[in-house]
């Protein structure tokens, strides 16, 4: 019994000695697998400067692989991936390649009784989205296209044979796409076709890729633009195979709230950050992974469509407009022209006039100054010959090619007030900084200077060289 019971023990002890010695071969295994990983495959840096230069934009960085929902993870999308001045890398900031200039354009729609071009222009505005979904007669299309040219305005088309109801793609007569694109592509106020307007889903994003594919056989020279809503989720990357320039819209601007609050809150979810500056963020982001650039579609209505929106302060539409050129975007389209004209507002609203006056009291005066920066907003933004004394102040140099004026953008992110001192490390003397809005100039002593900021206040000076 007793010999028995020593067996026994022995051979327990042997498979304990096996099941210890396969413990540790697992744990070999899976230590190797990470090294056997490639970096490429799994680390987000490798998302670089020449995947997602705005530079270049053309049929080849059109894959259907961008869109794929495994290569891009929303969990790695956070506040510190794309925050703050660690998005501008040293390398590209004295690269004083123009892209595109930074342009203020607006929603249009072509349907409407009057040309809406010729009162655009007269806003500052450069070109127009004409947004339209359904039936479009050629005759229209013509004399709205000739209109805008005539204006000198460029035009985003609304392609027609896209059936959209409310936000969802229902159907694309592909056929009927590819005759709208081939009838206009060559006509000289078209710079680019519009394929859909806020779609989501892979059955939608599989109907934008026929819009899409219809539209590059017609025309493969112009871009093609979609817009979204969904800083969230896959939609941006999802669709990454349907557009060449992604348009991202966010409305944060509602009636009984004080000015500023839908800069860093939206809705009901006031203990956490939901508002413009996360959704600008994340879209950018999500923009930057897939390689695309894209474009800000600002809210520019207040009580219309029913909605329970209020128009933007100056400050507010200022803060928005720099925010997205801080964050990458190419321009601005503001929605939507006819509907700012017929928004009205509440005296209690914290801007509490007319769309009307809204348009000429907010929009043409920053549209008006975005034109006269040119080429400089174009240009990366040169972060490291200038620094500040501030926390929550972003600022950076912007060198115009054509004349090689030089311009301090700084843009302060939060609901604070404070002076801030600013160093200019350029080489030379420089003697003012003068603000393009009119403010008075402020002398630099020892090419230093400082000046005052209030909430979510940006300036941009003009730096004028010592003589």
């Amino acid at each position: 019994m007793r010999k028995n019971l020593l067996r026994f023990l022995f051979v327990v002890l042997c498979l304990l000695v096996l099941v210890s010695c396969g413990d540790d071969d697992d744990d070999n295994d899976d230590t190797t697998d990470d090294d056997t990983t490639d970096d490429d495959t799994t680390d987000d840096d490798t998302t670089d400067d020449d995947t997602t230069d705005d530079d270049t934009v053309d049929d080849d960085i059109v894959d259907d692989d961008a869109a794929d929902d495994d290569t891009i993870d929303d969990d790695t999308i956070d506040d510190d991936t794309v925050d703050d001045d660690d998005t501008t890398d040293d390398d590209t900031t004295d690269d004083d390649t123009v892209s595109e200039p930074f342009t203020m354009g607006w929603y249009g729609g072509v349907p409407y009784e009057e040309d809406p071009s010729a009162g655009m222009i007269g806003t500052g505005a450069t070109f127009t989205l004409y947004y339209h979904f359904g039936y479009l007669p050629d005759e229209l299309v013509q004399t709205r296209l000739d209109q805008a040219y005539a204006n000198g305005l460029q035009v985003i088309m609304n392609v027609d044979g896209v059936t959209q109801v409310g936000p969802d793609v229902v159907s694309v007569d592909a056929e009927r796409v590819g005759e709208f694109v081939a009838t206009f592509k060559d006509h000289p106020a078209i710079v680019g076709w519009y394929t859909a307007d806020e779609p989501s889903g892979f059955f939608q994003k599989m109907l934008c890729q026929t819009a899409y594919d219809a539209v590059k056989q017609a025309d493969p020279e112009h871009l093609v633009y979609l817009c979204s809503n969904h800083s969230d989720g896959n939609t941006i990357p999802l669709f990454a195979s349907t557009y060449d320039v992604l348009i991202y819209d966010t409305y944060v601007f509602e009636q009984g709230e004080e000015e500023f609050y839908g800069l860093e809150n939206h809705g009901s979810l006031w203990w956490k950050e939901t508002g413009l500056k996360k959704r600008l963020r994340d879209a950018a982001a999500k923009a930057d992974r897939v390689g695309k650039p894209w474009m800000f579609a600002a809210q520019g209505f207040g009580r219309a469509l029913g909605c329970s929106t209020r128009l933007p302060t100056f400050a507010e539409h200022r803060f928005q407009t720099y925010y997205a050129l801080r964050r990458g975007a190419r321009g601005i389209v503001a929605f939507a022209y006819i509907t700012a004209l017929e928004s009205v507002a509440d005296p209690g609203d914290a801007y509490p006039y007319s769309g009307v006056q809204w348009v000429t009291d907010v929009y043409q005066p920053l549209a008006e100054e975005i034109a006269a920066l040119g080429n400089a907003l174009g240009v990366r933004p040169d972060t490291n010959h200038v620094a500040d004394d501030a926390d929550t102040l972003y600022s950076c140099l912007f060198r115009d090619p054509d004349d090689d004026t030089v311009y301090l953008f700084a843009l302060n992110e939060a609901d604070d007030t404070f002076d801030a001192e600013f160093a200019i490390t350029l080489s030379g003397e420089w003697a003012e900084a003068v603000p393009v809005d009119g403010g008075s100039a402020i002398p630099l002593t020892d090419n230093h200077f400082t000046d005052a900021f209030d909430r979510y206040e940006v300036k941009v000076y003009e730096l004028i060289p010592a003589a």
